[in-house]
């Protein structure tokens, strides 16, 4: 019997069947629909359906595309200059390190675009309809979103300056440690909005209508919210400095921890809002309405508030020693143990169960006490 094995020899495509299948574990397209380093410019093209493709390292100038179908495509270090997408639709698209530039979607469906570590400059989206968009750790400067309807946006750690949201509707918007400066919300239906951790310097808010809107740990500069229509709104433990909530209805907003300086709130309606040890410093307050208004442990600094109606706000344990008040106004907020003027001798209001509680402490004195050290005695244990 023969003991001499012939060779294995490899069939032919093997290797290139590998490499297919390797690239789809990674989740890329075949290698027939990969570009590198190719330069696609001065095109008008229309009716394209581009599908799983990758382009690595790319350049599109001056390109349009009209009634085009592109879905499954990466882009990785290209740049797009002067691209015009009309109508169409585009799809589960990803751009990395890619630079945008001189963008325009007119009447575009778009479904799921993520751009991630790249650049956005001087681009336009109108009339389109966007159900998810992504921005991770982009430079967005000059860019228009107009008249769309736009359901999940989302935003994390870019940095952001003209960016202008007009008219349209955006569903659901959450930002997370981004930096904003001189962007827009202008007649747009915001129905919920979370900033978490992010910085606003001279950003405005007009007009427009929502439900849920939320600054979380956010610094505020210089921001313009007047005249809006904000219940419920929360800015818990936020800083907000030389901004205005002029005219603006903050019923039941949260103001918890917050520190504010020179904002305005003249003739703001702010009734039950909460701002528990929150700081007021140099506000302006004339004709605002705090009725019901739950403020324990808040400080007021300078502010104006001789104008402003405090009827059964809450302002027990409150700092005011540096705020005047009214005559009427002592009387008609709960100022049970407030820190008040040493001039100010009016009398509060008196709470009998307050007053109760208090007596009731200062005789049992109840809670964990420090025990004192035994005395000795100067006779031995040992005796």
């Amino acid at each position: 019997m023969p003991t001499d094995l012939l060779p294995v020899v490899p069939l032919p495509g093997i290797a290139a069947n590998q490499q297919q299948i390797d690239s789809a574990q990674a989740g890329l397209p075949p290698e027939s629909r990969v570009f590198r380093k190719r330069h696609f410019r001065d095109r008008d093209l229309q009716g394209l359906t581009l599908v799983d493709c990758f382009f690595i390292e790319c350049s599109f100038e001056r390109v349009t595309f009209r009634d085009c179908d592109i879905r499954q495509v990466r882009f990785e270090r290209c740049t797009l200059s002067g691209v015009n997408v009309t109508r169409g639709q585009l799809e589960n698209l990803m751009f990395t390190e890619c630079r945008l530039e001189q963008l325009r979607l007119l009447e575009v469906n778009v479904y799921g675009v993520v751009c991630n570590e790249g650049s956005l400059h001087d681009c336009q989206a109108e009339n389109c309809l966007i159900e998810d968009l992504g921005l991770i750790k982009c430079s967005v400067i000059d860019i228009q979103v107009r008249k769309c309807l736009l359901s999940h946006f989302s935003a994390q750690s870019i940095t952001a300056q003209n960016l202008i949201f007009h008219e349209g509707v955006l569903q659901d918007a959450n930002w997370y440690a981004c930096k904003l400066q001189a962007c827009k919300w202008q007649e747009l239906t915001l129905v919920r909005q979370i900033m978490g951790s992010c910085q606003l310097e001279d950003c405005t808010w007009q007009g427009g209508a929502g439900l849920a809107r939320t600054w979380f740990v956010c610094r505020l500069s210089g921001c313009v919210l007047a005249g809006l229509s904000l219940p419920g709104s929360s800015f818990h433990r936020s800083e907000l400095q030389d901004c205005s909530f002029a005219g603006s209805y903050l019923a039941q907003a949260i103001f918890t921890e917050a520190r504010l300086l020179r904002c305005d709130f003249s003739q703001a309606q702010l009734a039950q809002v909460q701002g528990q040890d929150a700081r007021f410093v140099e506000c302006q307050m004339e004709a605002s309405n705090w009725v019901n208004a739950i403020l324990p442990r808040a400080e007021f600094k300078h502010c104006d508030l001789t104008q402003a109606n405090l009827n059964q706000a809450d302002l027990r344990v409150a700092d005011l020693r540096e705020q005047p008040l009214t005559t009427k106004q002592v009387q008609s907020a709960l100022l049970h143990a407030a820190q008040r003027p040493t001039s100010d001798m009016t009398p509060a209001s008196s709470d009998p169960f307050l007053i109760a509680i208090d007596q009731w402490y200062a005789c049992h004195q109840p809670g964990p006490r420090q025990q004192t050290a035994a005395q000795p005695t100067g006779a031995s244990r040992y005796v």
